[in-house]
């Protein structure tokens, strides 16, 4: 099953999904979402009808722990897989366009890939070079430019890294792994300031407020914030479940999956006082986005 989650209303609507999604991403106008699973199954859903309107495959691009995500203008989807392997796919025509051949971890998963966030665009910027997406593989980050297919900038951790946010101007990147939050810089690959988090179960799951001020990190059963502009550490809240967590687009609520429960496995908490807002049954894992 899949669902979308209301926070205030405390509901999750669901659609028939057969099989467990390992993630999933909005197109542009929140009318349709995308979702792959483990086999490399892609399904389209209709937000409004929650019914599926459409099935691919991705056919030689193994998933198991992959990633996707919609460009913020509509026109591509990009799917992360295990080997090294990144698509690009048309998301009107629902084929792949390209692949991205870069990363060198020998089979590694692509665990994360996320394009960089729609924003106003200095005018000196090539508009070629927009939207630039970034991949995690092993502990190996690269920016890609999507119309040359090719890196712009590399950068290395000092371990897996797990997931990774854009800043909202585009300038720098957080990349979260089993023992450390990374800043670096998105043009250089430059690595800014470095954190010790401690080793945590999922290496750490990186939300970015709207304003580009607060930094969380959910990693293991703590919930971590720094100022964004300074490094300076904003909060800890312990005793958190230890699953995936997922932010508002508004920045309020953090959806946060339980995988030690059977029941009520499903918080809804205020991103700021870390306060259960609610508690709702979900079946499977967190791979859905509120809206």
């Amino acid at each position: 099953m899949m669902g979308i989650i209301d926070p205030v209303k405390s509901q999750i609507r669901m659609v028939d999904h057969n099989t467990n999604p390992v993630d999933a991403a909005w197109s542009a106008d929140e009318r349709t979402f995308v979702t792959m699973d483990e086999a490399g199954k892609i399904r389209w859903i209709d937000a409004i009808n929650m019914k599926v309107i459409g099935e691919s495959d991705l056919n030689t691009c193994r998933v198991g722990n992959g990633s996707l995500d919609w460009s913020p203008d509509g026109q591509l989807i990009a799917f992360g897989c295990h080997n090294d392997a990144i698509q690009l796919w048309d998301a009107y025509n629902r084929r792949k366009v390209a692949d991205l051949a870069g990363h060198q971890t020998g089979g590694a998963p692509v665990l994360f890939v996320g394009f960089e966030p729609n924003r106003k665009r200095d005018v000196s910027e090539r508009h070629e070079a927009w939207p630039r997406l970034v991949s995690a593989c092993g502990s190996e980050l690269i920016v890609w430019n999507i119309a040359t297919r090719q890196p712009l900038a590399r950068m290395r951790s000092g371990g897996q890294i797990f997931k990774a946010a854009w800043s909202p101007d585009g300038k720098w990147i957080a990349a979260a792994g089993y023992n450390r939050l990374a800043i670096y810089d998105a043009g250089s690959g430059q690595e800014l300031t470095v954190n010790d988090i401690g080793r945590g179960d999922l290496g750490g799951t990186v939300h970015l407020s709207n304003n580009g001020k607060t930094l969380r990190l959910h990693h293991g059963a703590t919930l971590l914030a720094w100022n964004a502009d300074t490094g300076e550490s904003t909060q800890r809240l312990t005793e958190f479940p230890s699953g995936a967590s997922l932010a508002s687009p508004n920045d309020q609520w953090l959806a946060v999956y339980d995988s030690q429960q059977e029941k009520d496995n499903l918080w809804i908490v205020d991103s700021e006082t870390g306060l259960q807002h609610a508690a709702l049954r979900c079946a499977d894992t967190l791979a859905e986005s509120m809206r």
